[in-house]
């Protein structure tokens, strides 16, 4: 909040922005502790740029169990639920997301 001030009249100002919403897009399982890891870094360092779940990010989480043939299907279920970015690692779920959409 920012105040304002406008005589001797004092307002609260409040910034509205909307939650964004990050797919994460895992080649292995959520039992994985490489991948629990890397998603803990990964929220935290957002958490040390002021972005939290739920006040200002949501997470949609796909895990594609080691099974490389579902990562299509799992990309496009993140594009169809309108994640603002997708993040994930490796060659094959980097591929997957990329042929999945061209503008997230």
């Amino acid at each position: 909040m920012r105040p304002v001030e406008q005589g001797s009249v004092r307002a609260e100002a409040h910034v509205v922005t909307r939650t964004r919403r990050i797919g994460v897009l895992m080649p292995l399982g959520e039992s994985d502790p490489e991948a629990r890891r890397r998603i803990a870094v990964f929220t935290q360092a957002l958490r040390d740029l002021g972005w939290s779940a739920p006040h200002t990010i949501t997470f949609e989480y796909r895990y594609a169990d080691g099974n490389p043939e579902r990562l299509p299907a799992l990309a496009s279920e993140l594009v169809q639920s309108k994640v603002d970015v997708i993040v994930t690692q490796a060659a094959q779920p980097v591929e997957a997301a990329r042929n999945a959409t061209a503008t997230i």
